[in-house]
């Protein structure tokens, strides 16, 4: 498997680090600043612009292949919505005791009113939509996101790939 992920921020092998893995369709900025406040390295793993397959459990593989390659420890893994599914992925994998611990939010025991069992259809037949896109965002906030945020949101979202969106929507 190629770990070749995108990631910002920088990391030092052998050093402690904070990966943090957003959720499908969803840009690195809603972990903006977190990093700036750890006693260590930090960065966000940018798989949705990353080259695929783009599956959740095989991107899980390719985060534990990534702290392997840069020779990364101790790690913790942050994830929010699917890439706390992706973060439970790479620790479940990881025999060597690499990851020492997780922190997940919103992978899905508190999803009412957000899911959308027509997603996968909606993308095949509208993505990159912005329509699509929007009702998509609004779904992942309890309260009305801030309008600038809102706007990275969207357009990030807007220059996922077809492939990338699909895929990752079907294996959550």
């Amino acid at each position: 498997m190629n770990a070749t992920l995108n990631y910002c921020g920088t990391l030092n092998s052998g050093a402690p680090a904070v990966l943090f893995i957003p959720g499908s369709l969803t840009s690195p900025a809603v972990f903006e600043g977190i990093g700036e406040v750890l006693p260590c390295q930090s960065a966000v793993i940018d798989w949705m612009k990353s080259d695929g397959p783009w599956e959740l459990d095989i991107i899980g593989e390719r985060v534990l292949e990534l702290i392997v390659q840069l020779g990364l420890g101790p790690v913790i893994l942050c994830g929010y919505s699917s890439g706390g599914v992706i973060a439970l992925s790479a620790a479940l994998r990881d025999e060597e005791g690499r990851i020492n611990g997780l922190m997940i939010s919103n992978t899905g025991a508190n999803t009412k009113g957000h899911s959308d069992p027509n997603l996968p259809n909606q993308i095949r037949d509208h993505w990159p939509e912005e329509d699509v896109i929007r009702k998509f965002i609004s779904r992942c906030f309890v309260k009305e996101c801030p309008e600038e945020l809102f706007q990275r949101l969207l357009a990030y979202a807007s220059g996922i790939k077809k492939e990338a969106a699909l895929a990752c929507t079907l294996s959550s």
